[in-house]
């Protein structure tokens, strides 16, 4: 072999050499590709995360909606207290003890007829007034709703 030929494959296995020290080096270094399945467990990537925003607010919202009740209670437990002693003597009602019975009493003068019919005290609300169906005993279907201020003796249909 002469010289140049020698030459020749030296180069070219060194260039050989060279490409795959390279191609080595590359594969040691590059990032893996992100696997895009959908974990199993998690229905979007962002499950987890809400999951925890979800728990830390509805922690806080518990605690709100506890003192609430709390609240409520002593309310409700002071306004039972008062309602016992209110009692409510006119001509066309009787004397009633508490206030949801007088709300539905005060409906029961506005409506008239009671024959198929009952009365059913819904909820009270922010200022204090009743909200009292009227409902089909039957079907149980709601024939009308009436707001109530029982301390005015106000009865309005909605």
């Amino acid at each position: 072999m002469n010289k140049t030929v020698k030459n020749s494959l030296i180069i070219i296995a060194i260039v050989v050499v060279l490409f795959g020290m390279i191609w080595l080096v590359y594969d040691m270094l590059k990032k893996e590709p992100v696997d895009t399945k959908v974990n199993a467990n998690l229905a979007d990537e962002n499950t987890g995360l809400d999951n925890i925003i979800n728990d830390l607010f509805d922690n806080s919202q518990t605690n709100e909606q506890k003192e609430n009740v709390i609240e409520s209670e002593n309310i409700t437990n002071s306004q039972k207290e008062e309602d016992k002693t209110n009692e409510v003597s006119d001509g066309n009602i009787e004397s009633v003890t508490t206030r949801e019975e007088r709300a539905v009493e005060l409906v029961k003068k506005e409506w008239g007829s009671t024959d198929g019919v009952y009365f059913s005290n819904e909820s009270v609300d922010s200022q204090g007034r009743y909200i009292v169906s009227v409902r089909d005993k039957k079907t149980t279907t709601s024939l009308a709703f009436y707001l109530v201020d029982v301390d005015k003796q106000l009865v309005t249909q909605q």
